[in-house]
């Protein structure tokens, strides 16, 4: 209960963070196709993680872009995630992170109209353990990332840091993703 209590004040100083700003000129973007969905997969970096699950995870993702950056080349973004992972007997993993990502776009187009982009970005990790009982954190993680992308769709790998039980669950994802 007090993880979530954590969580929950964490998003209530980002809204009042958001809100202190001109709000309207925030969550106002110029792109034409500010959402993008994401699969790809996971593969965490600590060996005891990976001796407990498999070496490579499903993920998923959802992402949309809350705002432009005034008088620069980036934007704020949201993205909720879905990683999870099956080991041996009736082990199960599950990592859903909610970021707020900062994207910082290259300034110069490469051939067919595709760009660069990396960025930071922080959240709640909401992380799920069962092997014939459950354990439930919520999580502060953090993850930095870079890309390629054009107007339909992007390429991603990030590296997603959780520390849970001691032990980092994070790790790199490799996306494709579809923008709409």
């Amino acid at each position: 209960m007090k993880r979530i209590v954590t969580a929950l004040a964490a998003v209530a100083a980002f809204g009042m963070l958001v809100s202190a700003a001109n709000a309207q000129e925030w969550f106002r973007t110029s792109q034409a196709k500010p959402n993008t969905v994401k699969l790809g997969i996971f593969m965490p970096s600590n060996g005891d993680v990976k001796d407990a699950t498999k070496d490579v995870w499903f993920n998923a993702a959802i992402e949309r872009v809350i705002a432009d950056v005034p008088d620069s080349a980036s934007d704020i973004t949201c993205e909720l995630g879905y990683m999870r992972a099956k080991g041996d007997g009736d082990y199960k993993l599950r990592n859903i992170p909610l970021t707020l990502n900062w994207r910082v776009h290259a300034p110069q187009s490469m051939a067919g109209g595709s760009s660069l982009y990396y960025g930071l970005g922080a959240g709640p990790n909401f992380i799920r353990a069962e092997d014939g009982s459950s354990d439930s954190l919520v999580k502060l993680g953090g993850a930095a990332f870079v890309g390629i992308e054009n107007k339909d769709w992007m390429c991603e790998l990030k590296y997603n840091y959780v520390k849970a039980w001691d032990k980092n669950v994070g790790g790199l994802i490799a996306t494709v993703g579809y923008r709409f």
